[in-house]
């Protein structure tokens, strides 16, 4: 049970192409009463350990892939006996023997561990949730290395969560008692927060994040005594997030509030249409109090639908992704939202209508 687990958690973590052959190996290390699985690529590492019976203690390598497949075919009431002899590892199931080539442990790189790092404690699932709510808005431009991952900002009682790719911008803020060193902000690469919200959104109950200019430790206990159960590893990325409070509008030409599920339903149906660019056309007539909605390929043919709603403003249209129009909206945890349209180029707000707990800023598409 504790070896097929242990590698349930190391195969969240994310294999990467390198000429190093031992980053495609998991250390098993046995010592004293545990039994410890480490795997890493180098921007990411995690360390899972459970109590086992030892008889010896040691440690080595075996391939990573191997151990993996070998484990689905391991039930969680099954006892297995892991043995070191020559230069193998043996695995001895009740389902199966078998033998893996073992590497030497000393080529396996170091893990980096907590030490007197400043920490918060935060829920789980809390966390891991608001990070998946702006992930896909992350870039990954390597010429602008601090908006390719998430903003995360912590005071004495919310915690704010932005990622941006210049194009879009997404803020979701989450209230809540914090405990541990605050205030404080630092960036997630975007694949390691892949991997976070893989890995702890599994769990819902208290972790400790430790942190420091360069790295985060994300820490869980044990149900079998006072001691981690988990330890993830990433890098941080250095550098200063954009000043973005700034570039949220408050004054619109346009305005409306409409139902999330109509909205995206109408979304997915003219997007039959879209061109290349994936442009869709939102057409704000208050006169009518009516949206509609449009695309036209001329390739393929065209689509135009239309949501009746009370709107404020003047007559406009604008032009959008219709990707990152729906991708924004299926955030929104609310019946209803709001859109502002600020101008044919310049950027929109589209937040839930009755919460205040996100907004979503796009910019449009220009006009030819």
């Amino acid at each position: 049970d504790q070896l097929k687990k242990g590698l349930k958690f190391v195969g969240k973590i994310t294999k990467r192409k390198s000429a190093l052959e031992t980053l495609e190996n998991v250390l098993i290390e046995c010592e004293k009463n545990f039994i410890k699985l480490l795997f890493t690529n180098l921007e990411t590492g995690i360390l899972y350990q459970s109590l086992a019976k030892t008889e010896k203690e040691g440690k080595l390598c075996v391939k990573r892939e191997i151990l993996e497949k070998l484990s689905t075919f391991i039930d969680e009431e099954d006892i297995v006996e892991l043995e070191e002899k020559e230069n193998f590892l043996y695995i001895k199931s009740e389902k199966f023997n078998s033998k893996i080539k073992k590497f030497p442990p000393e080529d396996f790189p170091i893990l980096p561990l907590p030490k007197e790092e400043k920490f918060i404690i935060v829920n789980s699932k809390n966390f891991t949730e608001n990070i998946n709510s702006v992930l896909d808005f992350t870039s990954s431009s390597l010429e602008k290395p601090e908006i390719s991952g998430v903003f995360v900002k912590v005071l004495e009682n919310e915690m704010i969560f932005v990622a941006t790719d210049s194009f879009r911008l997404g803020e979701k803020k989450s209230t809540q008692k914090i405990e541990g060193d605050f205030p404080t902000s630092f960036i997630i690469p975007q694949e390691s927060a892949k991997e976070i919200c893989g890995i702890f959104g599994l769990f819902n109950e208290k972790i400790k994040v430790y942190y420091s200019p360069h790295q985060i430790f994300l820490e869980k206990k044990s149900e079998e005594g006072d001691f981690p159960e988990l330890l993830y590893i990433s890098r941080l990325i250095e550098g200063t997030f954009p000043e973005y409070e700034g570039i949220i509008p408050k004054n619109f030409e346009g305005e409306a509030t409409l139902r999330v599920d109509e909205i995206i339903r109408k979304i997915k149906m003219a997007s039959v249409f879209v061109k290349k660019t994936n442009e869709i056309e939102l057409k704000f007539l208050p006169k009518e109090n009516k949206i509609k909605i449009l695309t036209e390929n001329a390739d393929l043919g065209s689509l135009e639908t239309e949501i009746q709603t009370e709107l404020k403003g003047k007559e406009i249209s604008v032009l959008f992704n219709y990707e990152f129009l729906e991708e924004g909206i299926s955030v929104i945890d609310d019946p209803e939202l709001f859109i502002g349209i600020s101008g044919e180029d310049k950027p929109a707000l589209l937040k839930p209508k009755n919460l205040e707990d996100f907004v979503y800023v796009l910019m449009p598409i220009r006009k030819e």
